[in-house]
């Protein structure tokens, strides 16, 4: 008679012995679950305190209206929370100044009561339909061969791509209107948006 066969007859006649050994298998695996939830616990207390911060739930573009479908709340450890995280929405609607990935945390640079900043002013400037300009695109303004303004903010665009509207920083705005009224703007793209 071969071992198996022997075995699969002891469990029958003794049918404790196969309960004991599931027994012995379940009490390990809750043994080793409960070991590494214990590991997380230490690992989190380590990091200190936790604080609850607004997370995009999926990308966000610029210029869209913040709402709670597009965020939750999660607890992070506070030693990694920005000193201006969003905690909860705002009590006003806000605009989403720059684009958002999944999973990141809003800071109150991310959004405000519009596209464009407390402080700037909006000017319309022609551009080739070819500059591909999207809202929330950053950009400086060039004319006359110098730099007229550096940090802009694309905050509108026509839908033939023909001009766009500028947020540029207060004392930067004669220059580009000037620029603008003589047709004399460039604006070249950059890569990251003002914050």
């Amino acid at each position: 008679m071969r071992i198996s066969s022997r075995v699969r007859m002891a469990l029958v006649r003794h049918p404790w012995i196969y309960w004991s050994i599931v027994g012995a298998l379940a009490g390990a695996s809750a043994l080793g679950l409960l070991t590494a939830m214990r590991g997380v616990n230490r690992q989190r207390d380590a990091w200190g305190s936790t604080t609850q911060v607004l997370v995009a739930r999926g990308a966000i573009e610029p210029g869209a209206t913040l709402d709670a479908s597009m965020v939750s709340s999660r607890r992070v450890p506070a030693a990694v929370v920005p000193p201006s995280a969003l905690h909860g929405l705002p009590a006003t609607p806000v605009v989403v100044r720059r684009g958002v990935d999944a999973g990141e945390t809003l800071v109150a640079g991310d959004v405000a009561a519009g596209l464009i900043p407390d402080g700037w002013l909006a000017i319309a400037v022609d551009t080739p339909s070819s500059l591909h300009a999207r809202v929330g695109s950053g950009a400086s303004v060039l004319a006359d061969r110098t730099v007229v303004a550096r940090d802009c903010l694309v905050v509108d665009v026509a839908t033939d791509g023909s001009s766009l509207v500028l947020a540029v920083p207060a004392g930067a705005a004669p220059a580009v209107a000037d620029a603008a009224s003589r047709h004399a703007a460039v604006v070249a793209l950059s890569a990251t948006p003002p914050r």
